[in-house]
């Protein structure tokens, strides 16, 4: 019996003794103090305490030991008796506990895995809460610091001031900061109001650098400072995604305090104490004050921890249910921000690559912003929930029954619409390496009106010949300097143009006209990062005289850039998503501006241009690479990133250089609009059937399920603007569409610019392996049942039905039938939901009959073309010519020019006939297909009674003619030859504008 008593003893004082022992590592001494005097005091009292027992027990034991011996005789038998009776259930015994352990066995690491991610997420939450309600109020104490192995952004106190105050304390910070023994180089970003250092981390600390920063700012007196809510967060900033994930640990605390509610009425609390909250989240007034209030982050958190204590306290596990959902994506947008920019900050960062100094100035919209639907649909909700409980109150003197109305008319689907397609988004578009600096931007798209592009992100990177300034207007001499000046370009980029000049090929010469707006000035702007300004890749263009070799000027050019190769996706991207497109004045883009409503011509930024639409009413998104200043003064600013690294920090979203990813971000404007409306709609719907149900007499506002309409609303209205954001996310890029006057070129310069361009998927050799995995296998099996005509016809058919549904009636019905529902007219709501369900299938089988009808019909009338197969000295679809190559030095492939180099005196070095002669082109084998599989770069062949099947240039032809009526009604066929045909006018006006010699050399030199 002793030994028994004494295990639990020995092991409370280990865990007594292990206790101490942890309160004394984490600092509690008194704990500790404790341990020692306990363990003094049982030292002592231990050995007089036992001589006192055994004094008082030694006279009663002979009496205990002979009761025991009396007692353990007549046990043994009974023992024995117990033993055999047991015999048979000892194994079934054992049998059952290996059972209960083998089971147990996969349970017991999985218990304990989440009890290490509860506490993982419990720790997790309060530093985050900790971390936010250090930044609680209406101006951020808190300092951003983001760093890795030797590489730090810190945060710099003053830097957000103006005027010498804020230059002094910028070179002070650098001069203190490179004076530091193992600091590298260190740069300071306006924009961000951060420093970037980069340093040895083996000899300096990020301590160290914060040390001195602080010094440098409290000798300016800038110690003391706060940051604004209002300057974008930075994407390297744990504030956000700290109270994100605060605000998702308190919705998970308000679902496990509403679970006892259920089975303990007592512990619950009326519904009715959410109704507060809710008027507040459906008055944007109400809740950006809140956000002043507190900012952003912590707004959200004290409105998310409101909202769970409510809820749970008045068993309202649905409403949280749906708040984990929207937390939850909240979440992962913003740590998929964060991971971006952990992935894109070298790229971005770099000791050659200098950030702006200074912040744009006037960041402030000049009027607020409009209200979209979401806002609208929160307001009139809102209000007509208040009208609503008035009236309620006045007819039944039940205030339980009119705050149950607002709680059952919460306008939450709208919100929740647009907060799920706006972080499905984030996440989608940070995945694909878009970084967003200001996820704000992206709860705009659905208001965006208007698309203001900087003209410069539509030019390419080499140059072309824009249009011919002067001449004698004689065909065959234009063409011929056309040639030369082409030829002479095509060996320089842009960069090589932004010299002074000359530029020489074979004795002809291109030099610069004096006095030309653009002269002088390089193709990337002034140093300030402003727009370009002047050179071939400037908003002028840039104007060259060519003379031949003796001096005499032959022709005046204009030369610009060639076009993104996505310049069209990008501007009928814009056309779909806005009411106005405005594009900026380029030389460059002058065959685009039928694309635009408005080419502004002003001669710096285009902020001044984005206010005008502002005051006006709109919500401008604006696309450039430099201009800091509009994409600052933009409610969207989608900043383009150069080829050379160079990126325009002034903008909301950084994208990859190109032109696709912005081009998804337009084409996610329709589909943001979309999913607003459409979360309006199931808004409006489900405050509606709650109010019916309320009215009902079904005071809580739920339905039979338990599930009140308006958080089914709003939990659909997440789910279709995640599907819509993954859409449009995932759409495959646009095809590459290239631009170039074409008719100006030869037919071997047009051949080798689009042999890049061609697919030659005919030719493409079979895959090699096949991926194996059980995804891949489930793919291949569900293209294989789609190819079945039973299951294609169920897809056409359920399509088609799909569509037919899509009516604006739909909702308007389905509402009505779900109304009758609710008051207890099912027959009704069968025969709405009936009648619906049969004409929309009725009129989805029709519909499909009359396409496939109609397919047939466009399948016997379509265009087929002839693609030839020409390996000319390359690959099939990529010929490689014979002779000079077009990007790098050319030299003659003939002797037609004496003596085989150089072109006699006086004479441009030109193209003629042989270059357009490509051997075998005339035998080489051919393949009917649709005209609709041509791409770019193919080579089509063309014989009488042909219908041409797409633009093309021609490279060899006989005596052709076309019949051209149906386009320009001319009743005679019009010949058609390879000479290229290059526009030849002078505009009038320009004093610059004059004619080129009238003695062009008689012969025509050949390479």
């Amino acid at each position: 019996m002793a030994a028994l008593c004494l295990r639990p003893v020995a092991g409370t004082r280990a865990a007594i003794t292990r206790f101490t022992a942890g309160a004394a590592r984490v600092g509690l001494p008194a704990a500790a103090a404790l341990t020692m005097v306990a363990d003094s005091v049982r030292a002592s009292a231990a050995p007089g305490l036992t001589r006192a027992i055994q004094a008082a027990t030694a006279p009663a034991m002979p009496l205990m030991t002979a009761t025991a011996r009396a007692y353990t005789v007549p046990t043994a038998p009974l023992t024995r008796v117990a033993g055999t009776l047991a015999a048979p259930a000892v194994p079934l015994v054992s049998d059952a506990l290996r059972a209960a352990g083998a089971v147990s066995a996969p349970i017991v690491p999985t218990l304990s895995r989440a009890a290490g991610i509860a506490h993982r997420m419990g720790t997790q939450a309060a530093r985050a809460a900790a971390t936010v309600s250090a930044d609680l109020g209406e101006r951020r104490t808190r300092r951003r610091v983001w760093s890795r192995p030797g590489r730090a952004h810190v945060e710099v106190r003053g830097l957000r001031r103006t005027g010498s105050a804020r230059r002094s304390l910028s070179q002070d910070v650098l001069a203190a900061l490179h004076s530091i023994r193992g600091v590298r180089w260190a740069q300071i970003n306006g924009v961000t109001a951060q420093v970037l250092v980069d340093f040895d981390e083996d000899r300096v600390g990020i301590d160290d650098v914060l040390d001195t920063i602080e010094a440098v700012e409290q000798a300016h007196g800038t110690g003391g400072d706060t940051f604004d809510w209002s300057e974008p967060e930075h994407p390297a900033d744990d504030g956000p995604l700290y109270a994100a994930q605060a605000a998702l640990a308190a919705d998970l605390a308000g679902l496990a305090l509403a679970a006892p509610g259920r089975f303990v009425p007592w512990l619950r609390l009326p519904a009715a104490i959410r109704a507060p909250l809710i008027v507040v989240e459906a008055r944007p007034r109400a809740r950006n004050a809140i956000m002043r209030r507190f900012g952003p982050s912590g707004g959200h958190l004290m409105l998310a921890s409101a909202n769970a204590i409510a809820n749970g306290v008045s068993r309202g596990a649905a409403t949280l249910a749906v708040d984990c959902v929207a937390d939850a994506l909240l979440v992962g947008e913003r740590a998929a921000r964060r991971a971006a920019w952990a992935r894109t900050e070298p790229v971005l960062c770099s000791a050659d690559r200098q950030p702006p100094a200074e912040p744009p100035a006037h960041r402030r919209r000049p009027v607020p912003e409009p209200p979209g639907p979401v806002e609208g649909a929160g307001s009139t909700t809102s209000l007509a929930a208040l009208g609503g409980a008035g009236t309620m109150l006045a007819w039944t003197r039940d205030p339980g029954r009119a705050a149950a109305l607002i709680v059952a008319t919460a306008p939450k689907a709208a919100r929740a619409g647009r907060e799920g397609f706006a972080a499905t988004l984030g996440i989608e578009l940070a995945r694909g390496g878009v970084l967003p600096l200001e996820p704000s931007a992206l709860r705009l798209l659905d208001r965006v009106n208007a698309v203001v592009i900087d003209s410069a992100v539509l030019c390419g990177s080499r140059p072309r010949i824009l249009r011919a300034l002067g001449g004698d207007g004689t065909a065959s001499g234009g063409a011929l300097a056309w040639q030369a000046a082409g030829r002479i370009l095509a060996a320089h980029s842009l960069e090589g143009l932004a010299g002074p000049g000359p530029w020489r090929w074979h004795g002809a010469r291109l030099s610069r006209v004096a006095g030309w707006p653009g002269e002088g000035s390089g193709p990337r702007g002034g140093p300030d990062g402003s727009a370009p300004g002047g050179g071939a890749a400037g908003p002028a263009g840039l104007a060259v005289d060519l003379s031949d070799e003796l001096g005499r000027r032959q022709g005046r050019f204009l030369v610009g850039c060639d076009l993104d190769l996505h310049a069209e996706a990008l501007l009928g991207a814009a056309r779909e998503s806005a009411e106005q497109v405005l594009l900026s004045e380029h030389a460059s883009t002058v065959d685009l501006v039928v694309w635009a409503d408005e080419i502004l011509s002003s001669p710096g930024s285009l902020a001044p241009q984005i206010r005008r639409l502002q005051r006006s009413g709109h919500v401008v998104l604006a696309i450039s690479a430099a201009d800091a200043q509009a994409l600052a003064a933009a409610d969207v600013g989608i900043a383009v990133r150069a080829p050379d690294g160079n990126v325009c920090w002034s903008g909301d979203v950084i994208c990859r250089p190109g032109l696709t990813d912005a081009w998804r971000l337009l084409r996610a404007v329709p589909y943001a609009r979309r999913t607003s409306e459409q979360a309006t709609r199931l808004s409006v719907g489900g405050s509606t059937l709650g109010a019916l149900l309320v009215a009902t007499g079904q005071g809580s506002g739920r339905t039979r399920l338990g599930i009140a309409p308006v958080q089914s609303a709003a939990l659909v209205g997440i789910a279709a603007g995640a599907v819509s954001a993954r859409t449009v996310a995932r759409t495959p890029s646009p095809a590459p569409v290239p631009r170039g006057d074409w008719h100006a070129m030869t037919a071997r310069d047009v051949l080798e610019r689009l042999g890049t361009y061609a697919a030659p998927a005919a030719a493409a050799p079979p895959p090699t392996a096949v991926d194996g995995s059980p995804a891949h296998r489930l793919r291949q099996a569900l293209d294989s049942a789609a190819g079945l005509p039973p299951v294609h016809s169920a897809a056409q058919l359920a399509g088609a039905v799909r569509r037919e549904l899509s009516d604006p009636l739909t909702p308007v019905l389905a509402l009505g039938a779900m109304a009758s529902a609710v008051v207890g007219s099912s027959v009704d709501a069968g025969l709405v939901a009936s009648v619906m369900a049969g004409n929309a299938l009725i009129s989805g089988t029709q519909r499909m009959r009359v396409e496939r009808s109609l397919g047939r019909l466009l399948m016997r009338e379509q265009i087929s073309a002839r693609r030839v197969h020409w390996h000319g000295t390359g690959d099939p679809g990529h010929p490689r010519l014979t002779g000079d190559s077009v990007a790098g030095s050319p030299q003659p492939a003939n002797g037609r020019t004496g003596n085989g180099s150089h072109p006699p005196a006086g004479r441009l070095p030109t193209s003629g006939a042989d270059d357009d002669v490509f051997p075998g082109l005339d035998s080489a084998p051919e393949e009917r297909i649709p005209a609709s599989a041509l791409v770019p770069g193919n080579i089509v062949a063309l014989a009488g009674a042909d219908v041409v099947p797409a633009d093309g240039r021609l490279l060899l032809a006989d005596g052709l003619e076309v019949d051209e009526s149906p386009l320009t009604g001319e009743s005679l066929p019009v010949a058609k030859g390879t000479d290229p045909a290059p526009g030849w006018a002078c505009p009038s006006g320009p004093a610059w504008c004059t004619r080129a010699p009238r003695s062009w050399p008689a012969a025509v030199t050949l390479w």
